[in-house]
């Protein structure tokens, strides 16, 4: 059975390889980008400065973030802030 899925998979993967790009993307993304912000809210936090609270969050407020925040939800069904 397992051979058969890893020949299903092979096979479909050299047909048709810009969907197992796409898909590979998705994957990446949703493994870096949702750790990746939970650990810079954890840093933000964990420090006594106040000054690194103030540029995440002008970071996360700016024109730029919102619209890779909704591509990327959209786009891979990806939530990046908590």
């Amino acid at each position: 059975m397992e051979e058969l899925l890893k020949s299903f998979i092979a096979n479909y993967a050299s047909k048709h390889e810009i969907v197992f790009t796409i898909l590979s993307a998705i994957g990446m993304l949703r493994l870096l980008l949702k750790p990746l912000m939970v650990f810079l809210h954890k840093i933000v936090d964990i420090t006594p400065s106040d000054k690194d609270n103030l540029i995440l969050q002008k970071f996360e407020g700016s024109k730029w973030f919102k619209y890779v925040e909704f591509l990327v939800d959209y786009l891979f069904s990806l939530k990046i802030r908590k």
